[in-house]
């Protein structure tokens, strides 16, 4: 990736670049799938994004704002993609931290991933699921209920819940909880029966490894239970 313009304060940070992106899929880890995945998939990208963080911990806030907004602009030979006009994305993210007292806090939140164009690569799909932002994938939503990545279709948003309880020193309680839309257009968007999801975790914020836990979700999407651990750090 090149950065044309890389701009830092203390809380904010926006940025101007290009870059490049390869991916070799495998197929024979996806036998059962019914999509038709192509073996390669190169693309260049124009984007531009904005940051706000004042969160004071990444794992578990106690007050403070992360929003995100993006633009991107997807070709294969810097102008135009498949012979027609590129497909961008746009993305806009939104969490605050609210207090409720010394040790209870809600964190309400909204997000979405729009596509638009024709011929978007599978690689640059909506890609949802899992506990945080870019997880699995680089363009990966976190939701509620679903522990793995899934493919959501081109337009798709969500808001979430989340009530955080502290207690004895470094020990966490969490509940949380999502709903989201997802369609091929935007017309249609909201015109469906909304996908919701649940997760009630613990966790140990230790203070070298990070935070050890584990979640327990249920989504009306996949109508069963999965089970989350975390053993620290995410790499």
């Amino acid at each position: 990736a090149i950065k044309l313009l890389k701009v830092d304060a203390r809380n904010f940070d926006c940025e101007l670049g290009m870059g490049w992106e390869h991916r070799h899929i495998f197929n024979e880890l996806l036998s059962d799938s019914l999509l038709e995945l192509p073996k390669n998939e190169s693309y260049f990208n124009y984007h531009a994004r904005v940051r706000y963080d004042s969160e004071d911990n990444h794992y578990f806030p106690r007050r403070g704002v992360r929003a995100e907004a993006e633009y991107a602009y997807y070709t294969d030979n810097l102008a135009r993609w498949k012979g027609h006009a590129g497909f961008s994305s746009v993305l806009a993210s939104v969490r605050a931290t609210i207090p409720i007292t010394r040790t209870t806090h809600l964190q309400p939140g909204v997000q979405g991933r729009l596509l638009f164009g024709d011929d978007i690569a599978i690689t640059a799909s909506n890609v949802v699921g899992g506990p945080m932002r870019g997880k699995y994938f680089p363009q990966q939503l976190p939701l509620a209920g679903l522990t793995y990545a899934e493919f959501a279709e081109a337009k798709f948003v969500s808001a979430s819940l989340k009530l955080q309880q502290r207690f004895a020193g470094r020990h966490y309680l969490l509940l949380d909880g999502s709903v989201a839309e997802h369609d091929s257009t935007l017309k249609h968007l909201f015109k469906h029966t909304p996908i919701w999801g649940v997760g009630a975790s613990y966790f140990y914020h230790s203070g070298i490894a990070g935070p050890l836990g584990a979640t327990l979700n249920w989504s009306s999407h996949t109508h069963r239970l999965s089970f989350y651990f975390s053993i620290g750090l995410d790499f």
